[in-house]
């Protein structure tokens, strides 16, 4: 007979969860790193909205084609 081990499994809260996304980000095939960094950094200075991930993600495409 098998024993049921998920008792012994704690679930994560959503912060926790937040918090593993933003620090394995960098490694997910086919992120680039320097859009993970940048999104990383606005989620620890706690200003991940929308506007400031535009906001970041064009100064990173106009200080790349100068």
């Amino acid at each position: 007979m098998t024993e049921n081990k998920t008792s012994d499994l704690r679930v994560l809260s959503g912060e926790e969860v937040i918090e593993q996304f933003f620090e394995n980000v960098i490694s997910v095939p086919g992120v680039d790193p320097a859009i993970a960094e940048t999104l990383r950094n606005l989620y620890k200075v706690g200003n991940l909205s929308k506007q400031s991930i535009l906001d970041a993600l064009k100064e990173m495409r106009e200080s790349s084609t100068k």
